[in-house]
C-alpha cells in the first residue's frame, strides 16, 4: 500500500510540474520598449492594463522588462484625467519592426 501511494505522489508531482512548465513557457521572455510622447501633455503609460510609468511632453522613457502575452502587448497612454490618449496592440513581430519604440504622435 506504501508503495502505491509513493507511485501516485510522484505521478502527481510529474503532472504538476509539467503543467507548470507548459505554462512559463507558453509566454515570452520580458523585452526593453521605448515610448516616445510627442504630445504636448505628460501621459501615464498602461501595458496590458497595469501601470508603467509617466513620460513627460516631448520625450522619451526606456521601460525595461516590458512582460508580452500570447506574443502581443496592448500599450496605452492616459492623460491626468485618465482619458485615453494612445491604445494600440502590438504583436512581437510589430515591435520588432519598430525597433522597440512606440511614437505617441502629437494630438
Amino acid at each position: 500500500m506504501k508503495l502505491g501511494l509513493k507511485i501516485f505522489a510522484l505521478l502527481v508531482l510529474v503532472i504538476l510540474v509539467g503543467t507548470v512548465s507548459i505554462f512559463f513557457s507558453a509566454c515570452d521572455p520580458p523585452i526593453p520598449i521605448q515610448i516616445e510622447n510627442q504630445s504636448n501633455m505628460s501621459l501615464i503609460i498602461y501595458v496590458q492594463s497595469h501601470e508603467a510609468g509617466t513620460v513627460n511632453p516631448n520625450s522619451t522613457i526606456k521601460m525595461k522588462n516590458v512582460p508580452m502575452t500570447l506574443s502581443h502587448s496592448l500599450i496605452e497612454a492616459k492623460n491626468s484625467q485618465g482619458e485615453i490618449i494612445f491604445s494600440r496592440n502590438f504583436s512581437t513581430s510589430e515591435l520588432h519592426d519598430l525597433k522597440w519604440i512606440v511614437v505617441i504622435p502629437s494630438s
